[in-house]
């Protein structure tokens, strides 16, 4: 489930340096019928399982025109999400492009949000457990920094977080982990009445 933020740049001729933005979820296939998705564009994307809302965010980095709006923007959108679907457990995932320790423009905006709307971050409960838990690295530059977030309405539901050192990995990310307890069964409207799953 995603949207490329490219399309606009694709269509304007041959393309010219690295590719750029947009998120995709992807879904087990398995489960993919019990899945509703609910907006997906090219900043973000919102799907609902069981009493999960889970949002997949990429937020603009250093350098973009019009960062802080876009950010700002961004954030506006997704808040009807967490707002208007209360009730339910509220996960969001992805790139930040923003070290939410620091007091830099961006960090401020998106932990302003995090305050208003009562959302804690998963890596918290693993900061002073090991020093290298930075997400993004730059060997070259010697750029070591926490870039990417679980935020989740209830940490209660979180039962494990981790950064991951994958053995080959091609991007300048290392991927994170977080994993929630999914205790009921998944139940789905089929044409003969309510198909069940346990999960």
């Amino acid at each position: 489930i995603g949207k490329s933020a490219m399309e606009l740049t694709v269509e304007l001729g041959p393309l010219r340096g690295r590719p750029f933005g947009g998120v995709t979820t992807l879904v087990n296939r398995d489960l993919f019928e019990y899945v509703n998705i609910l907006y997906c564009a090219d900043r973000y994307v919102v799907i609902r399982f069981m009493d999960y809302i889970i949002l997949n965010v990429y937020l603009s980095c250093v350098g973009s025109k019009d960062r802080f709006f876009i950010i700002e923007n961004t954030l506006q959108e997704i808040s009807e999400y967490v707002v208007c679907l209360q009730g339910e457990t509220v996960v969001i995932g992805g790139d930040f492009n923003a070290d939410l320790n620091s007091t830099e423009h961006a960090s401020v905006l998106i932990n302003k949000f995090l305050e208003d709307h009562n959302l804690n971050r998963c890596d918290i409960i693993i900061s002073n457990q090991f020093a290298n838990n930075y997400t993004y690295y730059n060997d070259a530059l010697g750029h070591y920094s926490v870039t990417d977030y679980f935020i989740t309405s209830d940490l209660r539901e979180l039962s494990c977080y981790k950064v991951v050192e994958p053995s080959v990995n091609l991007s300048d990310h290392r991927p994170i982990t977080a994993l929630f307890s999914i205790k009921k069964p998944v139940a789905k409207q089929t044409k003969q009445g309510y198909k069940t799953k346990e999960i």
